[in-house]
């Protein structure tokens, strides 16, 4: 079974369940999908906002994340990011949907 292995490899390196499920859920936490499941501190520092200053991406051999700023930043300025491309994504993902998101035709469910 794996997860008796895997109790037994903590006990063995002297790792207890507790704090091994807290790193997990820390990192689990901080996971940013948009890269393919990536951790990406930085990214994770920056707020949602109504206009967007900064913009992450993945360069083409998909080994690091690059951020960039969109805007000329001043000195103390909030840097705010996107979290999603669409209002569906947003709610899926982060659970609210802010009022200055811009609802597209994307964001439509059909029964």
């Amino acid at each position: 079974d794996v997860v008796e292995s895997k109790i037994k490899r903590l006990k063995n390196e002297n790792v207890s369940i507790k704090n091994y499920a807290h790193k997990c859920a820390l990192i689990a936490s901080h996971i940013n999908p948009w890269f393919g499941g990536a951790i990406v501190p930085y990214s994770c520092w920056l707020n949602l906002g109504e206009k967007v200053n900064v913009i992450f991406t993945q360069n083409k051999n998909e080994t690091y994340v690059e951020g960039r700023a969109l805007t000329c930043i001043q000195k103390g300025q909030e840097l705010t990011q996107a979290y999603a491309y669409s209002a569906a994504e947003l709610l899926y993902r982060y659970g609210f949907i802010p009022y200055f998101w811009d609802l597209g035709s994307e964001d439509s469910v059909s029964f």
